[in-house]
């Protein structure tokens, strides 16, 4: 992840990501799941697919961006919240970086009728 994010603020929100090896004859591509969950593992976003296959040997040009609609609802200022990466190829995690999930205007728009 390039863009290192503490804090979610949006119900869109648009991160940075970097794939930090060419693909070559000995690194093969690979496919990776992100999503965000909350700590009882609820996703609280559909999942995005990104399928790491660049052999552009240029850094700058094998980062791309991605972005995420989360569930309107309320979110917990004061429980974690995770964007996960899962590489599908071995089966595993590959990453994971807490957030704060810290919307204003969630669920309701901050009105109440």
């Amino acid at each position: 992840m390039v863009s290192i994010v503490q804090k979610i603020t949006n119900l869109i929100t648009t991160l940075d990501f970097i794939q930090t090896d060419a693909v070559s004859d000995t690194i093969k591509k690979t496919t990776n799941k992100m999503y965000f969950i909350s700590e009882d593992i609820e996703k609280i976003f559909n999942e995005n697919t990104y399928i790491a296959d660049s052999r552009d040997t240029d850094t700058q040009k094998r980062i791309f961006r991605m972005r995420f609609t989360f569930k309107n609802k309320q979110y917990d200022k004061n429980q974690q919240y995770y964007l996960v990466v899962y590489d599908e190829a071995t089966g595993t995690e590959s990453f994971r970086h807490p957030v704060i999930m810290d919307l204003a205007f969630a669920d309701d728009y901050g009105f109440t009728f």
